[in-house]
């Protein structure tokens, strides 16, 4: 198996390679922890990490992606420096017709993200009838019901909804309406208004 370490990052930040080493000693030691009776063994094999950061500022990504781009004399030291880098994947570039083929919690988070302010909400109106009905079907737990409500209660929130607009919101996410959980939202422009 592979451990896939995903981050979301609002700016720029240029110790990321650094933070990603970090996270992914900190899941080889749990790993380790977890199967201290075989780790000593010869043929015992560390799991490997994939390493994905979703980017979602308004600037361009400039932070190094190698890690051995962010050490001195790394030419010198080469060997000696742990190699790897991870993948930085820019959220604002990915559309709403690409995450519409995915029918799945995380198109349905992703869609949510993109929304930044009330006018946003016009841009719902173009995903298809059968993007909800494909979703509804494919993110059915209580769990995944919980992050797409969290996702929307957050946003709505960012937007000054009052809260028992949020609240009925929330319910049609609970009853697996997520088709419904746009269509008061996209009436919400007149908040554009009020000082965000």
């Amino acid at each position: 198996f592979v451990f896939v370490l995903l981050e979301h990052q609002l700016k720029v930040n240029y110790l990321m390679t650094f933070r990603v080493l970090e996270y992914m000693v900190k899941l080889w030691r749990k790993y380790i922890d977890d199967n201290k009776k075989v780790s000593m063994n010869k043929n015992f094999m560390l799991p490997p990490i994939y390493p994905i950061i979703f980017y979602d500022g308004d600037h361009t990504w400039t932070a190094v992606e190698n890690f051995t781009d962010k050490v001195k004399d790394k030419d010198l030291f080469i060997d000696f420096i742990p190699n790897f880098k991870y993948d930085i994947i820019n959220l604002k570039e990915i559309t709403y017709e690409e995450l519409q083929t995915y029918e799945d919690l995380l198109s349905a988070l992703m869609i949510i993200d993109k929304i930044k302010k009330p006018s946003d909400f016009e841009k719902i109106k173009t995903i298809k009838e059968e993007y909800w009905e494909k979703l509804k079907a494919n993110v059915n737990t209580k769990r995944e019901l919980e992050k797409i409500a969290e996702a929307m209660s957050l946003l709505l929130q960012r937007i000054n909804v009052p809260q028992e607009e949020i609240d009925e919101v929330i319910e049609n996410v609970y009853d697996g309406r997520l088709d419904k959980m746009f269509e008061m939202s996209v009436h919400y422009d007149w908040q554009e208004t009020r000082k965000l």
